[in-house]
């Protein structure tokens, strides 16, 4: 939905990166390798204080460099050549005309909008404050990130390491609900198939 290179390769890195948004925010040019499509997290930008090398996409990869590009912030148009070299820009990834880096509240209004544009943002319930809470935000993109890793045949401890979960527990809750949900549909197939009335 949305037209902005910037923001698509926001809501594509939250997606496939599985990480943070506060973590996404502080990403800097200086920490993505573009030639092994990883990026750097130092302990001091990670959510749980524990600094990791995560996993994108070659393709998530391609478009960060044609937004930078974009951007007129590709150097000498070819970061990969650049990479562990002083020349390196160490930039904030993300930034806005008001601050060098983009804020998590500006993330979270791209998706939002992003989600109310395609026609998928709903309402599902008020908060104590009377804020209303939405379907789409980051943390749904982080979620489906470990749900569809999980559904493919990632290893729990390959998504925990990816997505900074220091505990398996949490992902392992997400593997029994995806289990016991795929239970349902396969006892919903064969009572269709049956005929059973």
């Amino acid at each position: 939905a949305s037209e902005d290179i910037r923001n698509r390769v926001i809501i594509q890195l939250v997606f496939n990166s599985g990480c943070h948004v506060s973590e996404i925010s502080k990403i800097q040019i200086i920490h993505i390798d573009f030639a092994n499509a990883h990026i750097h997290i130092p302990a001091q930008n990670a959510r749980n204080n524990t600094a990791r090398t995560i996993h994108i996409s070659e393709a998530v990869a391609s478009d960060i460099c044609a937004y930078l590009k974009n951007e007129h912030r590709d150097g000498n148009d070819n970061y990969t050549d650049n990479i562990g070299s002083n020349n390196v820009n160490d930039e904030y990834l993300f930034r806005t005309r008001q601050s060098a880096s983009i804020t998590v509240r500006r993330i979270q209004q791209i998706i939002h909008c992003c989600a109310e544009k395609a026609g998928i943002q709903e309402t599902y319930a008020t908060g104590k404050d009377g804020r209303n809470l939405y379907r789409v935000t980051p943390h749904t993109l982080r979620q489906s990130h470990m749900v569809h890793a999980l559904l493919n045949g990632v290893p729990v401890e390959a998504i925990c390491k990816q997505a900074g979960h220091k505990h398996i527990a949490h992902i392992n809750i997400l593997k029994d609900n995806i289990d016991s949900t795929m239970d349902i549909e396969k006892v919903k197939k064969a009572y269709n198939k049956s005929g059973f009335k």
